[in-house]
């Protein structure tokens, strides 16, 4: 399918980030990340456009968004730009919903559930995640021109980021509970 392919763009081209800003290279670091954020986009947009939804695409998708957004998060906190409990904060929230998001494959896969009796809309992000992943991004931008320019008081962005994330991981967490698969009639 060729949004998983290009989903797939983001997972390849995360080590790349990462060395890129671990050697300050700012302009290879952003050329890289602007082509992950239009793989991000693309790809849901192509799996409406081409309808090749997908359980394994919309696995994939967040699992390719939590392999850069945390990597990130740990490469700012080792250059001292992001402080340890949001780190922590963001770790665990993404941990937590990675293992949740493998017992649902597991249980999808292992209980053949024809793709057709699947409510997508389901395992579609919500609006707190995408709040959520917004804020951890302007983190990240904020975070690297913290490190570029050498200022301060980013207090306040991090503590938005550490509430909005903990309020995402409850509400999947209670969505998931409620959800276990819901089948259509």
């Amino acid at each position: 399918m060729i949004p998983n392919i290009v989903t797939s763009v983001r997972i390849v081209l995360a080590p790349f980030i990462l060395i890129a800003l671990s050697h300050n290279n700012f302009y290879l670091f952003f050329i890289l990340l602007s082509i992950a954020a239009i793989s991000d986009i693309a790809d849901g947009l192509l799996a409406r456009i081409l309808s090749q939804k997908t359980i394994v695409g919309q696995l994939l998708d967040p699992l390719a968004d939590k392999l850069l957004i945390d990597s990130l998060f740990i490469a700012l906190y080792i250059r001292g730009s992001i402080p340890l409990w949001l780190l922590s904060i963001v770790i665990i929230r993404d941990a937590i919903l990675i293992m949740a998001m493998m017992v649902g494959a597991i249980f999808y896969f292992t209980k053949k559930i024809p793709t057709d009796k699947i409510l997508w809309k389901n395992l579609a992000p919500s609006y707190i995640s995408k709040l959520n992943t917004f804020f951890q991004i302007l983190t990240i931008a904020a975070s690297l021109i913290r490190i570029k320019y050498q200022f301060t008081g980013l207090t306040t962005l991090f503590f938005i980021t550490g509430v909005l994330t903990i309020l995402s991981m409850i509400h999947y967490i209670t969505r998931g509970i409620s959800l276990r698969f819901v089948m259509k009639d």
